[in-house]
């Protein structure tokens, strides 16, 4: 406990101790008796309760206090003055709400009966009686993490020897937090200042010529709580009332050493009082004596809280929001993907019909590999080669013609049209050839293997075609595609290797490491991506061998941490609605780096990093895809479709720099 609060403390007890020193100026009846508020708790206090005001009778004494609440509650309490014949009753309930602030409706009855009635001549009338009754409304809603704000508007009701009047006035008060405020270091986290004007709009009343007016009223106060006892803690508060031709200051201090038990003491216009307050389950009963000067009075007051807290009723709120958005958001992806596949297979088509050929296997290539299923794109795709290879035999070009004719084999092997060309290819090369009947076959068998991706195979055909005949300018043109389709399959593979080396994932990095020593044993690329291997399996070796460390929880968050990565996940559902994509993804990747754990916030990431790696896959960015994906990922690891989509990704990026050699 820092060294400032025993000298809060020491105050209050001073003002406790002084007793009637401290008592305020007679008001001289100016004042109604609704004046010294109620429920049990703050009047134990003292009335000292500005700056705290957390239950459903504290908008009596600050307004802004019902934004505290952070549960449903409703609360009774009752108390009598037998010198007076008089008594007190008070009941009211708060219904605080995440979304929209704190609203409370509350009424409160003082009594008087037997009282000697005479008339003008002093004669007596009998015993009348005096019944005064007021109905209040009031609404407060927090401000940020500073501040809140709150207002109560009365109904006041008076009915006094058969003559009645009607009136209405309103409370209106603020709290703040200095600690929002960056003052002050760990003591200042719990402190609290309240100001509340009670009166702001004064409620006159009039049951014969004259109206009396209930003046306004200021109070400031600050409250400070500490934890102590264990699970307990220590509550000091300290008012100051003024006007109504009244003021003077009130103290209250509150012990809790135990969660569910509290022992309160409080001075109030220099009367002696004190309580106490026991909570079973959701119940709470309290109990306050005041050793007023002309009476000492006993309050009794049962409190029931229901419902979810704030915290939780704004998750609830916050998942089921969610929920339907991301109902809403799947379905608009779902769309989107299905017409972004229309799109490319309508370009696709067109392309096609005008003789690009190109552009339209480009089309068909993204469009198999966001959904290799789709039959109609590999019939497109046999289109698409068949239309190619015929271009290119009646540029009497046979071999490449041979090798598009076998890829559309490939993509529909009951395609007539491809067999045929592919056999007529096959008899004009022969015819036309100079080759030796020795080296056809040979030759023929590499084009083949160099048309079904065996690039293997294709190379060492083509090599031992040149063997036997080093003049052969069809062979070594083809030789020299076929290495440079090597030379970009052992890159992509390479990094393939040191993605997956840098992943930790070593047997997987080990086996796109084969592959490239197959393709080119002695490439440096291949080289590099061992020693990449090599060292990511020393740093795991490392690591194994070191002691494990210990596991370090992240720290629970702060309920201002919590409220603020509530606020940042709702502006980022905001920004999505009014489709500010950006913005969105950025307040959703903050609220990540608070909360991981917050609901929503991994469905929201991955779904958004999955539709930008579409967009940019069906637009060509290829990297930028991987990118996303591999964010998306890293997210959700067990995600089969993400997992599917970079794969794809990664296949169709090997397979345009295969491409762009020349393959």
């Amino acid at each position: 406990m820092s060294r400032r609060f025993p000298l809060l403390a020491l105050c209050a007890a001073t003002l406790l101790a002084a007793g009637g020193e401290a008592r305020a100026a007679e008001d001289g009846g100016t004042r109604s008796v609704f004046a010294t508020g109620a429920g049990v708790r703050p009047l134990a206090l003292g009335g000292a309760y500005a700056a705290l005001a957390d239950d459903a009778a504290g908008w009596m004494w600050n307004p802004a206090g019902l934004a505290l609440v952070r549960r449903a509650e409703f609360q009774i309490s009752s108390g009598s003055f037998q010198a007076l014949e008089a008594r007190e009753s008070f009941g009211g309930v708060v219904l605080p709400s995440w979304r929209w602030g704190a609203a409370q409706i509350s009424y409160r009855q003082f009594s008087v009966n037997d009282i000697e009635g005479r008339d003008a001549r002093n004669f007596e009338t009998g015993e009348i009686g005096d019944r005064e009754s007021e109905l209040a409304l009031g609404y407060a809603r927090r401000m940020g993490e500073a501040w809140s704000f709150g207002v109560v508007t009365k109904a006041r009701h008076q009915d006094l020897a058969g003559r009645t009047a009607n009136a209405v006035g309103a409370d209106m008060g603020v709290l703040a937090s200095p600690a929002a405020w960056g003052i002050g270091g760990d003591w200042m986290r719990d402190l609290t200042i309240g100001f509340a004007v009670q009166n702001a709009l004064a409620p006159s009343l009039r049951l014969d010529v004259d109206e009396v007016s209930d003046p306004s009223v200021m109070r400031l106060g600050v409250a400070l709580k500490r934890p102590a006892f264990g699970a307990g803690s220590i509550i000091a508060a300290l008012d100051y009332e003024n006007g109504g031709g009244t003021g003077g200051f009130h103290a209250g201090l509150e012990l809790s050493p135990y969660p569910s038990m509290q022992l309160r003491t409080g001075l109030s216009d220099g009367a002696f009082t004190v309580g106490t307050g026991v909570q079973f389950r959701e119940f709470s009963f309290d109990y306050a004596f005041e050793n007023a000067e002309l009476e000492a009075s006993h309050r009794l007051g049962l409190s029931f809280k229901f419902g979810s807290s704030v915290e939780e009723s704004r998750r609830r709120g916050i998942a089921a929001r969610e929920r339907e958005l991301e109902e809403q958001l799947a379905a608009a992806f779902e769309k989107r993907q299905a017409e972004r596949l229309t799109a490319l297979a309508q370009e696709a088509t067109e392309a096609l019909e005008r003789g690009e050929h190109d552009v339209a296997l480009d089309r068909i290539a993204t469009l198999r590999a966001l959904d290799p299923a789709d039959t109609a794109a590999r019939v497109l795709e046999a289109r698409a080669y068949g239309a190619r290879a015929g271009r290119l035999e009646k540029r009497k070009e046979f071999m490449a013609a041979m090798v598009d004719y076998r890829r559309a084999l490939e993509a529909m092997p009951a395609d007539t049209a491809a067999a045929s060309g592919i056999e007529r290819c096959e008899f004009e090369t022969q015819r036309t050839s100079k080759r030796a009947v020795a080296i056809r076959s040979q030759f023929t068998a590499a084009v083949r293997a160099f048309a079904a991706g065996d690039l293997i195979a294709a190379r060492s055909g083509f090599t031992e075609v040149l063997r036997l005949d080093p003049m052969d300018l069809e062979a070594r043109d083809l030789l020299a595609r076929t290495n440079a389709a090597i030379d970009a399959r052992v890159e992509a593979l390479a990094d393939e290797a040191e993605r997956h080396a840098a992943a930790g994932m070593i047997g997987d990095a080990e086996a796109s490491l084969q592959k490239a020593r197959v393709l080119a044993p002695r490439s440096p690329r291949v080289e590099r991506a061992a020693a990449a291997i090599a060292g990511a399996r020393e740093a795991a070796a490392r690591k194994a061998a070191a002691p494990a460390p210990v596991a370090k929880s992240r720290p629970a968050l702060s309920p201002a941490e919590q409220r603020q990565a509530d606020d940042l996940y709702a502006r980022g559902i905001a920004a999505f609605e009014k489709g500010r994509r950006d913005q969105g993804l950025r307040y959703l990747e903050l609220v990540y780096d608070l909360d991981p754990t917050h609901p929503g916030v991994k469905a929201g990431l991955k779904r958004e990093y999955l539709a930008l790696g579409l967009e940019a896959f069906t637009n060509g960015q290829l990297p930028e895809a991987v990118s996303a994906w591999e964010k998306a990922l890293k997210i959700d690891p067990t995600d089969e479709r993400t997992a599917a989509y970079l794969l794809r990704a990664r296949q169709h990026l090997a397979r345009s720099r295969q491409i762009g050699s020349g393959q």
